[in-house]
């Protein structure tokens, strides 16, 4: 046996004892979590433990970690009695993120080396590979306000800033990367960002419900998955030139964000990466051709990529609020339900090339007159249906018959 798999005995409140084989290498996440277990030997030889494994374990009053642990994820032990002493090899390589260290009710980081020490009271984790990793904070850092990261950090853990409560961080040249959930949680209202950094983790900024400033430097490629999630107070933000992605539900539920410019070069937007902001008008670049608007409630005027030849699956339905978008001319498909529910569209020119309109393409839309072109060679059923406002087709297209329900209840 060489891997205890994540979940494994998660939850077994009667399992108060393990013996694990000395073959043992690896310990899933959450594992052990939420278990009965009251001791554990570890084994020498065993190598990496992920986030979780022995979380919530109530009963469990010390964690040793032997010499050959080369990795541990976030958070991996934790007792809400207050009572686990946590042991830790200093000869240790990865530490992962946040372990929350003033939970236990004791901690010692043991033998040779320095993989982990506290420096400036900060916790902080020295990899092989030359890196040095933030993994928490005393809050005694934090002073008028400003909590100030020294140089020599060249990377924030996962989860290493969360819930830390200050207005303004001010994070250090030579830093390169932030961890996922890096502010999780924080009050901080300012970050002030190096010019070295090159790396955003999943959600770095997630529900940091009080930032309003952040700058990116000129060196971000992507913004990835929830990166600025629930930053209900970020009302503005300046995205660099060189952003090549922005990732799924990188600004979702963003309410006060009300304005944005996408750089040119950005190639890809994910979906509901601007979902339920309070977004009004977007224009696509030319280089994206890959994009979402999924979740944009607000948008009211939209301008696509001149070169785009193929809208997003869906389109744009059941955009309330959007008034006006112009189709590029090298569009040759609209797909079902495109504008369907799009009740403040009153206008919309489908350009010559077109060879296909789907079903529900306009559908209770509030679109008052339309040109079919030429081009058009098929048109799916419920086109216009329940449009209220409609009032003029002017038919070009040469098609033999027109489908089913094709304005129905039209007045």
């Amino acid at each position: 046996l060489e891997t205890i798999g994540a979940n494994a005995f998660s939850g077994c409140s009667n399992l108060t004892s393990v013996t694990l084989p000395s073959t043992v290498k690896s310990i899933g996440e959450w594992a052990f979590g939420l278990s009965g277990l009251t001791a554990i030997s570890l084994p020498e030889g065993l190598k990496n433990i992920d986030s979780y494994a022995f979380l919530r374990c109530n009963s469990l009053e010390l964690l040793s970690l032997p010499e050959s642990v080369e990795r541990i994820g976030e958070r991996i032990a934790s007792n809400e009695n207050g009572n686990l002493v946590l042991r830790i090899p200093k000869s240790i390589d990865v530490i992962e993120g946040r372990q929350d260290f003033g939970s236990f009710a004791a901690y010692t980081f043991e033998g040779e080396g320095n993989g982990v020490e506290i420096v400036d009271k900060m916790f902080v984790n020295n990899r092989k590979d030359g890196s040095r990793v933030l993994l928490e904070v005393d809050p005694k850092m934090v002073e008028d306000g400003v909590l100030t990261i020294p140089e020599g950090i060249t990377a924030l853990g996962v989860g290493a800033l969360s819930y830390v409560e200050a207005d303004k961080i001010i994070l250090p040249e030579g830093l390169t990367a932030i961890g996922q959930d890096a502010f999780f949680e924080s009050t901080v209202k300012e970050i002030v960002t190096p010019s070295t950094l090159k790396q955003l983790g999943e959600q770095a900024f997630n529900n940091a419900s009080k930032l309003e400033k952040v700058t990116l430097p000129e060196s971000i490629e992507t913004l990835p998955y929830g990166c600025f999630m629930d930053c209900e107070s970020l009302s503005s933000i300046v995205l660099p030139q060189t952003l090549k992605v922005l990732g799924e539900k990188a600004f979702y539920y963003c309410h006060a964000l009300t304005q944005i410019t996408l750089p040119e070069g950005l190639e890809e937007m994910g979906e509901y990466a601007l979902g339920w902001t309070g977004i009004t008008e977007l224009t696509i670049p030319n280089s994206c051709t890959k994009f979402h608007v999924s979740g944009m409630d607000n948008l009211t005027t939209l301008t696509l990529p001149a070169g785009l030849t193929e809208l997003p699956k869906g389109g744009f339905a059941e955009r309330p609020s959007l008034v006006s978008v112009t189709l590029p001319a090298g569009i040759t498909d609209i797909p079902n339900g495109a504008f369907c529910r799009c009740t403040s569209l009153k206008s919309l020119t489908i350009p010559e090339g077109v060879k296909n309109i789907g079903e529900a393409a306009f559908m209770e839309s509030g679109i008052e007159s339309i040109v079919i072109p030429e081009s058009v060679e098929k048109i799916g059923d419920n086109t216009f249906k329940g449009c209220p406002n409609l009032e003029s087709i002017d038919i070009k297209a040469k098609v033999k018959s027109l489908p089913v329900y094709f304005a129905l209840e039209c007045p």
